[in-house]
């Protein structure tokens, strides 16, 4: 049969014929694969497309099941583009599309729904160099997406479907942040910004790698400007405690840990003055390690620290304010690579080491950040390797407080919290062990003010506020008499004009202030003369909550219905990928945990589990240091593809491409391979589709294995190995093993269930071939038997000394201590063994069983080694 000609299969015409029957009929099950072309009729009760297609009477409707099981699938929304979806997108899509039909097919009621991100810079970019309106952008990039995503036979709600630039939706973007003002959360401040000549936006810290902008990659400057900022910093602590309760991938959990930076250790508050300069000015460091107090020698001041223009003696004046003006021209990225090179000018004052009483000399440096640890670093040259190299530079003292503590044989004993444990130079606190210098140093100083405990963050607040055209209006007014009063709630959404000023940004100014029909209004309080604001939101901010609105999307007096939240919240599964990390992942938590503050979502954390899926590069998968600048420019535009091959073997690629969680470079040879593969699936089941007479034990273990491999497979996210069992059972059913007549109707239409959520076009198509009763995606998940799968009897191998000395047939999967009671008594291996005991004993279940034994010398090594770890 191998070699019979397989019969014709027209993808093209597969593909469209289901498309369009999708399309006619909205209303079929849950797992149907495409979006209607216009808001259809409400589901006509008992009807089943694929059924009354096959011209058979719709099936009764089953009685819903007394606690229905729930199941809400996220993916990262994507913002419109003119040119499409790309590779790296459908790939996504692909993963996503499977785990929903899968937990349909086992029961599940799915929630998976699709928005557009269609605020933000790209889209603005993008309008300005196709010199269109960004909502022309946002309506032909929806347009042209939402088809290919038709045509890729995407399981998705579209009933659910939004866009962050819709009125209706930033009307509550809008609502949530007067909430945040309200519980003062939202806070206008002048502040030094982070700007982006480029780009004409200021960037919050999160968007600056490097001193580079992400999304452009230019040079970032510096400028004060007033902003709208989301303190953040009140939900740190929180945010980091929680990373523990999450089923995340560990390193997005860590990146989130370090971008928080959360570190316990104690504020010092040192006096500090010099030599003319009779009073004295306090200013606080931050110290992780109390111990090393007694080592602290000098202290480095940034630049911009208030106190530096009140104690610089005048001898040192000048110098130190030339300084202070060359530090200023320095953009943050230079500062901090300067770090190996440091620099610095002495301030002629000194502070006061409270432990030691001694003097400490004051420098400024430009590698001290005047945001970072209070703007002040203590010198500790013995332990800090930055403070040592600064010291010897400018020749300052270097003392080293503790070191190893010696046995009576020299040889160093064992280290406390992984750090030498004896003080040395330390005064009275010389040949203390570490520990108790701690618990001393704390006890002398906690009666004064000197020293408190302290936790400090690395996160900033982030700035809420960007000076350009296509975002969400803030919802204030200034007013002259009044101040800043927010727009009342029933006069939502503050509404963009319908077209922006074709000039860009300059010095801060928004293209809004240039609009004076949407800047000049009426002041809601005194009714006198007042300006909106003219700043817009960040292109994060619909993004952070987008995934409430999903489950009301027609509410019109909340921003969700809360009973709606309380079954569906939080997201069981969320996919995206790495880049947004310590973005969208962090501003999300941090908007769920607010509104949880205020009662509206029932948990803290907005994700139960995320899936972070590696990316597809046009060339080796190597880490992009540009950030969403390169991850754009970097992206392979889907339309050639899904045109040439057709979804289905664009969907099989991409799955079979890597492991979900890897990163791979593009390659189109693949997709020849996969569409040769979905002939030979058709071809296989078409030729046995009448032949079939039984179903025989080998098969049916085949059968059963297969059913095991793709549900393992897409229960651990390694859809290729799911790829790589169709490939290996179509190849059996296609081998002599295997003649037409033992592989019955059943067991090809359970073949073509698990191969639905992969190819639902070939699949619906062999369905209907096959006689199936009403659609594919409709059907139970088969399950297997893991007593079929068992093998009868298996042969273990005995090793002994490195050898095989005998072989033992059992009873398959027999338990360990069974399996080793059974290889003990065989006359060959007592012979082998003898009187010795084994130093090792593996037992690899149906497979071996090994008996190691250990040189004397290295016996003797091993059980001094094991002492010594039992020491450690």
């Amino acid at each position: 049969m191998a070699n019979d000609k397989p019969p014709d299969f027209d993808w093209r015409a597969a593909e469209q014929k289901w498309r369009q029957h999708w399309r006619d009929n909205p209303h079929l099950p849950r797992a149907a694969a495409a979006a209607p072309a216009a808001p259809g009729p409400p589901p006509e009760p008992g009807k089943s497309g694929d059924a009354a297609t096959a011209g058979a009477a719709p099936p009764a409707p089953a009685p819903a099941p007394p606690e229905r099981k729930r199941f809400y699938l996220l993916d990262m929304f994507p913002y419109p583009s003119l040119s499409g979806l790309s590779v790296n997108q459908l790939w996504g899509i692909a993963i996503t599309d499977v785990c929903a039909r899968f937990k349909e097919a086992n029961g599940f009621e799915v929630l998976r729904p699709i928005g557009w991100d269609s605020f933000g810079l790209q889209i603005e970019q993008e309008a300005a160099a196709n010199r269109i309106a960004p909502q022309e952008v946002v309506a032909r990039g929806i347009e042209r997406m939402r088809e290919q995503l038709h045509a890729f036979g995407a399981r998705i709600d579209w009933d659910r479907e939004l866009r962050t630039s819709d009125p209706d939706f930033y009307r509550w973007t809008q609502w949530i942040f007067l909430r945040m003002c309200e519980r003062g959360l939202a806070v206008h401040e002048e502040l030094p910004m982070k700007w982006c000549p480029q780009c004409g936006v200021n960037l919050s810290n999160e968007e600056v790698r490097e001193g580079r902008c992400i999304h452009c990659n230019h040079d970032v400057e510096e400028r004060k400007i007033p902003q709208w900022v989301l303190r953040i910093t009140e939900y740190a602590d929180r945010l980091h405690h929680g990373l523990r309760s999450l089923e995340w991938p560990a390193r997005v959990s860590s990146m989130q840990r370090h971008w928080i930076g959360r570190r316990r250790g104690f504020k010092v508050t040192l006096k500090a003055s010099s030599e003319f300069l009779y009073e004295y000015e306090e200013f606080p460091v931050f110290l992780r390690h109390i111990e090393r107090l007694p080592g602290a020698t000098f202290v480095v001041l940034a630049p911009e620290h208030p106190v530096v223009t009140t104690i610089c003696d005048d001898f040192y004046r000048e110098e130190v304010q030339e300084y202070v003006e060359k530090t200023r021209r320095l953009k943050e990225r230079d500062r901090i690579s300067q770090q190996g090179i440091p620099d610095g000018r002495p301030t002629g004052a000194f502070a006061i080491n409270p432990v030691t009483l001694q003097q400490m000399p004051i420098w400024i440096s430009s590698f001290v950040l005047p945001h970072f640890g209070f703007g002040a670093a203590l010198g500790i040259p013995g332990h800090v390797e930055l403070h040592r190299a600064f010291a010897e530079k400018h020749k300052l003292l270097i003392r080293t407080v503790y070191a190893e503590r010696r046995g009576p044989d020299r040889q160093p004993l064992p280290r406390t919290n992984g750090r030498p444990s004896v003080m040395i130079n330390a005064g009275t606190l010389s040949g203390l062990p570490v520990d108790e210098a701690r618990r001393r140093i704390h006890d002398s100083l906690k009666h004064t003010e000197a020293l408190e405990p302290h936790i400090r963050f690395n996160i900033h607040d982030w700035v809420f506020a960007r000076q350009r055209f296509w975002g969400e209006p803030i919802p204030v007014v200034h007013c002259v008499k009044c101040g800043i009063v927010p727009v009342a709630d029933d006069t939502l959404p503050v509404v963009l004009p319908d077209n922006p000023p074709l000039p860009r940004p300059d010095q801060g100014r928004s293209p809004l202030a240039r609009i004076d029909s949407f800047r000049k209004t009426r002041c809601p309080t005194c009714d006198g003369e007042a300006e909106r604001d003219t700043n817009t939101m960040p292109q994060w901010a619909g993004s952070c909550w987008y995934f409430l609105r999903y489950l009301s999307p027609r509410c019109a007096s909340a921003p969700f219905d809360a009973e709606t939240a309380r079954e569906w919240f939080p997201v069981d599964l969320c996919v995206g990928g790495i880049e947004h990390a310590i973005l969208h992942l962090l501003y999300v938590r941090f908007f769920s945990y607010f509104l949880h503050d205020i009662g509206m979502v029932p948990q803290e954390e907005p994700f139960r589990r995320l899936l972070i899926r590696g990316r597809i590069h046009a060339g080796t998968p190597a880490k992009s240091a540009g950030g969403r600048a390169a991850h754009r420019a970097d992206s392979i535009d889907a339309a050639p593809y899904l045109e040439r091959f057709g979804a289905d073997a664009l969907r099989l690629h991409l799955l079979f491409l890597a492991p979900a969680e890897e990163d791979v470079a593009w390659s189109e040879s693949g997709l020849h391979g996969c569409q040769r593969f979905l002939r030979r699936v058709y071809h296989s089941i078409m030729s046995r589709r009448e032949s079939g007479k039984f179903v025989s034990r080998k098969v049916l273990v085949e059968k059963h294995r297969l059913i095991r491999r793709v549900t393992r497979a897409i229960e651990t996210y390694h859809f290729n190995k799911a790829v790589s069992a169709f490939m290996e059972f179509i190849k059996f059913l296609r081998s002599r093993d295997c003649t037409p007549e033992e592989a019955d109707r059943a067991t090809l239409r359970t073949f073509v269930v698990l191969f639905a959520p992969f190819c639902p076009f070939l699949a619906a198509e062999l369905w209907e071939k096959l006689d199936g009763e009403g659609s594919v995606f409709a059907q139970k998940w088969p399950e297997f038997s893991p007593e079929l799968l068992k093998p009868l009897e298996v042969e273990v191998a005995v090793m002994i000394d490195r050898r095989v000395r005998d072989r033992v047939v059992v009873e398959g999967g027999i338990a360990k201590n069974q399996l080793l009671d059974i290889v003990l008594r065989r006359p060959r291996v007592q012979q082998f063994l003898g009187d010795r005991r084994a130093d090792h004993v593996f037992v690899v279940p149906d497979r071996l069983v090994n008996f190691v034994f250990l040189p004397a010398g290295r016996q003797t090594h091993e059980a001094a080694g094991g002492a010594a770890q039992q020491a450690n």
